[in-house]
């Protein structure tokens, strides 16, 4: 008896764990293609792994097109591919953190100094003056965003940042 995909995932969820060893079986070629192509192989078809079983958890078998192959295998395959993308951009932010010293080298230690620096640097100023330079230099935020945070005008924020800016400039010497 052939099963289509959708009933060995609805066998998985049942708890069957024989569907879920052919599932990962079927699928296995796709996430090692994607695993190679991470710098730690075992990790990331872990990850991959994991991953694949969670998204066979989310797939929408009510809707009746989930009952055909092919829209499973696209869910499935965009799905993976989603998740790579996103696990080689957080493996480039790390390596891009990492920093070299010739003496006492530790792959996978990130550190930011410019970060610390900043908070001990802001640390002088008042808590409302502080919080909106956080949201602004560290997470990026605009001043109009800050401005609905704090409940405020954007020219408010914005004379805030002038002040602490001047207050940091006249505290750091060169």
């Amino acid at each position: 008896m052939d099963f289509s995909l959708c009933d060995y995932i609805k066998k998985f969820r049942e708890g069957d764990i024989y569907s879920i060893e052919f599932l990962i079986q079927k699928f296995q070629p796709l996430l090692i293609k994607y695993a190679n192509k991470l710098s730690d192989f075992d990790d990331a078809k872990s990850e991959l792994s994991l991953h694949f079983i969670i998204t066979l958890q989310k797939i929408p078998l009510d809707d009746l097109k989930f009952k055909n192959d092919k829209y499973i295998l696209s869910y499935i395959n965009t799905s993976i591919k989603r998740y790579y993308i996103f696990l080689s951009t957080q493996q480039s932010y790390l390596h891009s953190k990492e920093i070299l010293t010739l003496d006492d080298y530790q792959p996978g230690i990130a550190y930011d100094t410019c970060n610390v620096e900043f908070y001990d640097l802001i640390h002088t100023l008042k808590i409302k003056e502080q919080k909106v330079l956080i949201l602004k230099f560290i997470y990026n935020y605009t001043n109009t965003e800050i401005s609905r945070v704090f409940n405020v005008s954007r020219q408010n924020v914005q004379v805030c940042i002038t002040r602490s800016l001047i207050k940091l400039k006249s505290k750091v010497v060169f």
